[in-house]
């Protein structure tokens, strides 16, 4: 008797400072922002393309590319590797990877991505990874090139190496927290 009694004390107990402690959740931090890509230039020469039939295919074309955003950790040379599949008209679907180092190396980290554009749609959506001291970020953007949005952007890069411009972007940066 005296056991079950203690085991029902002390089963209370628990339930009760579980119950006052409450769930413990870090908090997530979403960090809007705004970029705009300006064309770094590239080798047309190390370009693979086939041409079944009609239809067009791109693989791993290497193209550079340098983003000036709102935050500074996603301001820098993006490395896109792009692939695609189109037809005659030049309707297709392109896809890669890309990684983008910040201008500023004291932040330690860089990011590691996919990006995909769909059909005859003008944007491309893309979701990266933070490497190094950005381990554990998430960064997610939507690049648009229809002449509505690069008007946000000069038509030249602020940079010295003045670039034309390729897209405007908007996104985020998502901290789930620790």
């Amino acid at each position: 008797m005296k056991r079950l009694l203690f085991l029902s004390v002390l089963i209370l107990a628990l339930v009760g400072m579980l119950l006052v402690a409450g769930p413990v959740a870090a908090k997530a931090t979403r960090t809007e922002l705004t970029a705009c890509e300006y064309d770094a230039g590239f080798d047309p020469d190390q370009d693979i393309w086939t041409f079944p039939g009609p239809n067009f295919h791109l693989r791993d074309r290497i193209h550079p590319f340098h983003d000036y955003a709102t935050d500074a950790r996603v301001t820098g040379l993006v490395n896109v590797v792009a692939s695609g599949n189109f037809n005659a008209d030049g309707i297709g679907t392109a896809w890669g990877t890309f990684t983008l180092y910040p201008d500023d190396v004291s932040y330690g980290g860089y990011w590691e991505g996919t990006w995909v554009g769909p059909d005859n749609q003008p944007e491309i959506r893309l979701v990266a990874q933070g490497q190094g001291k950005f381990k554990g970020l998430e960064l997610r953007e939507t690049l648009v090139w229809d002449a509505e949005s690069i008007a946000n952007c000069p038509a030249v890069s602020p940079g010295p190496e003045f670039f034309p411009i390729s897209g405007y972007i908007e996104g985020y940066i998502l901290d789930p927290g620790q």
